[in-house]
């Protein structure tokens, strides 16, 4: 919802927060990951990260490893396209 009414910063902080609970579920780790791809394309290098953490928990129903390494293709595909700073 706070994404969806462009208050990014706050919504950021509600896609952190389960990570503090759930540290172990990598659905927590792909929402992340696919937050800062979409809103914080300077944050490439840590979505990538939260979307190989996601990859390396145990699979759950609700998230295939697929699904996951599609997420980091196209993450490493960005990076690729990136120009250098």
């Amino acid at each position: 919802m706070l994404e969806k009414q462009g208050r990014v910063n706050d919504a950021e902080r509600h896609f952190r927060k389960p990570l503090e609970i759930e540290p172990d579920n990598p659905v927590v780790h792909f929402w992340l990951a696919q937050f800062l791809a979409r809103h914080r394309p300077a944050a490439n290098e840590e979505a990538l990260k939260e979307a190989q953490i996601a990859l390396e928990l145990p699979v759950r129903k609700s998230l295939s490893r697929q699904v996951i390494e599609e997420l980091i293709s196209g993450l490493r595909s960005d990076s690729e396209q990136k120009p250098p700073e």
